[in-house]
């Protein structure tokens, strides 16, 4: 076999030597002085160009990875463990900065809020999001935009956690609406949020292309603090002002499905959407770009491995779900920081008459809280809670739970604790009952029906749906119209600021059930988390 020492033809080449010197170089040293034969220096000097051309082309083809996660409200691992947690992601960070040193870490909206951290209390504030941020902060995160939960809480703790985070921030659409009725940039600190950002990756030889990122975000949860410029108009602007000074389009999302579709059909030049907010791992290649969403509370990542030719100006995209597990081990810098905040919210739950690490109940199968499954199907997790409910109901006829109450998004395994109640209901609120007539409580079932998908799908406790009839059940009865029934469901559904069920509050045909005839359930039905420990505990 004829080898070929490369470095020294590249040698030869970097001092210019003639190609007749550095062929018989070549002959001399592999194949002695009498085989200088025509046919054999131009067998040679082919090879000589062929990886010299090879060279160039290689060179001229340069790398950029993407690490992306979206809607994290767990700083914890999930699912007994076995699945999640930020210090895991630190860790595959570090694996892909040595494959590449060019990995860019991003998170596409909502960490701010909700989670179980919502009641918790660092030195007397509410942390509201602190949690996450360090924890961000420390994997760390390079560029983030806004999930519509970042604007949940208000405006004081927002800034803080806007001045604590240190990765960049980017939207092209939302701004602040201060008092006086103008329209200016969210500041991180004294940085103001940009519109873009323009990345560049190069290679050893100064070969580089240039990335520009932007970011949207749904305007959903709208807060007095917050103004939205249409999604697609303020990107179709930005774009306009970037796309000659960069070579590649990307952007961070925080919308749904459907909406990133739109956005890719509408700007075509986009070729990566890193997008968030439906909690499942997406995955669609359009006409024009890739959209890709990982799961929630880093259940899994995506990795996007992007390569340039910088001659010919195209891009070549790779994305790979990589699911985190308990086979990733924990960066112990960033578990030291979600140690501390654990411990914290321990703490301070103990304060509020909790005790955390209790084991409650003990489940042979999962229990479902996923939130894109609780929010489309009655659920096992769902029913449970409903049934709590009844038990402290003044004998109601229907239990109703609006699914977005449930924000574990988790399966709950084996040894449920009193924690794991306290993050699948981490806004507690209180339980109400009321009589209704028949045709109201047909507009409330057919308000979770048509919201399915979303938080106000409705679990429910003796009710049933006939498909083919398209007719309600009621303990397997036709739900008349004319009859009352005795329903129990959260204040917040009560209080009519649930999707599609403004009809509740002040309602004439709706009459509060005020018995108070069992002090203890009266007390329980104050709060929905101590309903359902008291359920599992006495079904221990």
């Amino acid at each position: 076999m004829l080898i070929i020492n490369v470095f020294e033809m590249e040698s030869a080449f970097s001092l210019k030597l003639n190609t007749d010197r550095l062929v018989n170089a070549c002959l001399s040293r592999y194949f002695g002085k009498n085989l200088r034969s025509t046919m054999l220096k131009g067998f040679l000097l082919g090879c000589c160009c062929w990886m010299m051309l090879a060279g160039a082309v290689s060179a001229q083809k340069v790398k950029a990875t993407f690490l992306q996660i979206n809607d994290v409200y767990e700083i914890a691992p999930i699912q007994g463990g076995k699945f999640g947690g930020p210090a895991r992601v630190a860790t595959l960070r570090q694996q892909l900065l040595l494959k590449n040193p060019q990995t860019v870490t991003v998170i596409a909206g909502d960490f701010f809020s909700p989670s179980v951290f919502n009641q918790v209390e660092n030195d007397g504030k509410k942390v509201r999001g602190a949690q996450t941020v360090e924890t961000l902060n420390a994997i760390p995160i390079d560029y983030a935009t806004f999930g519509n939960h970042e604007f949940d809480i208000p405006y004081e703790d927002f800034q803080k956690r806007m001045n604590e985070s240190h990765f960049t921030w980017i939207s092209s659409n939302v701004k602040n609406a201060n008092n006086k009725g103008v329209t200016e940039p969210f500041y991180a600190g004294k940085t103001p949020v940009a519109e873009y950002k323009i990345l560049k990756f190069q290679d050893q030889k100064g070969n580089a292309f240039r990335v520009g990122l932007i970011g949207v975000t749904l305007p959903y949860n709208k807060a007095g603090y917050v103004t939205y410029e249409d999604v697609i108009a303020s990107a179709k602007r930005v774009v306009g002002s970037i796309k000659d000074s960069c070579d590649v389009l990307v952007a961070l999302t925080h919308q749904s499905i459907e909406e990133d579709q739109a956005f890719a059909q509408a700007l075509p030049e986009i070729k990566l959407i890193m997008g968030g907010h439906e909690h499942t791992a997406f995955y669609q290649k359009t006409t024009s770009a890739t959209i890709a969403k990982a799961d929630a509370n880093v259940r899994s990542v995506y990795v996007h491995h992007l390569q340039f030719d910088t001659r010919k100006k195209k891009l070549k995209l790779k994305s790979t779900l990589l699911p985190v597990t308990d086979k990733i081990k924990s960066d112990p810098q960033v578990e030291s920081i979600v140690n501390k905040w654990m411990n914290l919210a321990y703490e301070s739950y103990r304060k509020l008459g909790f005790e955390p690490t209790e084991v409650v109940y003990t489940t042979a199968e999962p229990l479902e809280g996923t939130e894109y499954v609780i929010r489309s199907q009655q659920t096992n997790l769902g029913q449970l809670i409903c049934q709590a409910m009844h038990a402290v109901s003044d004998n109601a006829d229907v239990v109703l739970l609006n699914s977005g109450s449930v924000r574990v998004d988790d399966r709950l395994m084996e040894k449920i604790t009193q924690y794991d109640i306290l993050r699948t209901l981490p806004f507690g609120g209180s339980i109400g009952q009321v009589d209704m007539k028949g045709d109201q409580l047909r507009k409330l079932l057919d308000a979770g029906i048509k919201n399915k998908g979303t938080g106000a799908y409705l679990q429910m406790m003796n009710v049933r749906y006939d498909e083919p009839r398209k007719a309600w059940f009621i303990k397997e009865e036709p739900l008349a119209d004319y009859r009352t029934y005795r329903v129990m469901m959260t204040e917040y559904m009560l209080s009519g600021r649930e999707r599609d069920m403004g009809f509740l509050k002040d309602n004439p045909d709706i009459k509060p059930v005020t018995d108070n005839s069992d002090p203890q359930k009266t007390e329980l039905r104050a709060d929905i988390r101590k309903v359902v420990l008291s359920y599992l505990k006495n079904r221990r």
